[in-house]
């Protein structure tokens, strides 16, 4: 039980990765004289299952509940309400999914905090989030007009892209891209040359070409060039990328079958992410 509640205390509190969650459609100000403003909190891996929400400047001692939808649409304001409704269409389209069985009273603070199960949203009878997957969140909740009478009003809400699949180097970079023929017809590969060319062996296997690629200094490079073939965490430092990107002059872009941009980006991720051994 003890650690049931260190985890919601975790989810609750701790903010996730922004770069992946972008606020829209602004609130209205509700009867705090401020508007209702929605974050994420926890983790933005699917498979960690941790991620939260979290609503502030809500007016103390009231209640809502929180709203998800695949689809955004242009904000309209609802009969009965004083904010902007923005995951639904007054004209047709997706419904936006309730979270029902969490009706959440926002205390004497006006906040309001929830832990999501990724496995099961409510959408169209359950909906698992899958990586790289993009959902939007708002809050609704009740609320008194200048007048006195109640009323419903919303935050603002949030765009969240969870984190996408991670790149594995055995399949998506060694299988995937080097073990593939050019394009622009050509019908060599990074595999078909390296291993007699350049001092860099990518042949025998994954396991190998990991191994000659990763923290591994090449001989003779210029002064505009990386040292390390691959330096964890640093793609654009990394001799890899600028050979690929054309940004080493120390190599002979010509003797190279031209990548793809998506490749290099995939190769890019990797290294982004740590180049793991994967």
């Amino acid at each position: 039980m003890r650690t049931s509640l260190l985890l919601t205390s975790l989810l609750l509190s701790t903010p996730a990765a922004f770069s992946q969650s972008t606020n829209f459609c602004g609130a209205e100000v509700n009867s705090t004289g401020a508007p209702a403003l929605i974050t994420t909190t926890g983790s933005l891996d699917v498979v960690q299952n941790a991620f939260g929400l979290r609503t502030v400047s809500l007016p103390a001692d009231t209640f809502g509940v929180y709203l998800v939808n695949d689809q955004s649409f242009t904000s309209f304001t609802p009969p009965g309400s004083d904010g902007n409704l923005c995951l639904a269409n007054p004209a047709g389209g997706t419904s936006p999914g309730l979270f029902s069985g969490s009706i959440l009273p926002t205390g004497p603070t006006g906040i309001a905090a929830m832990p999501v199960d990724l496995t099961g949203l409510p959408l169209g009878g359950g909906v698992a989030v899958a990586p790289g997957d993009t959902f939007n969140f708002q809050f609704w909740f009740r609320d008194e007009d200048s007048s006195g009478q109640r009323t419903n009003n919303f935050s603002d809400a949030v765009a969240v892209t969870f984190d996408p699949p991670a790149v594995s180097f055995a399949t998506d970079i060694w299988d995937g891209i080097f073990n593939q023929p050019g394009v622009n017809g050509s019908t060599l590969s990074c595999v078909s040359c390296h291993g007699v060319s350049g001092g860099l062996d990518l042949r025998t296997s994954a396991v190998s070409a990991y191994s000659n690629l990763v923290l591994q200094s090449a001989q003779g490079n210029g002064a505009a060039c990386a040292i390390l073939r691959v330096d964890p965490g640093n793609a654009s430092g990394s001799l890899l990328v600028q050979v690929l990107e054309g940004s080493c002059s120390q190599v002979a872009q010509g003797m190279m079958p031209p990548m793809g941009q998506a490749d290099i980006d995939t190769i890019r991720a990797w290294i982004d992410a740590g180049a793991p051994n994967n």
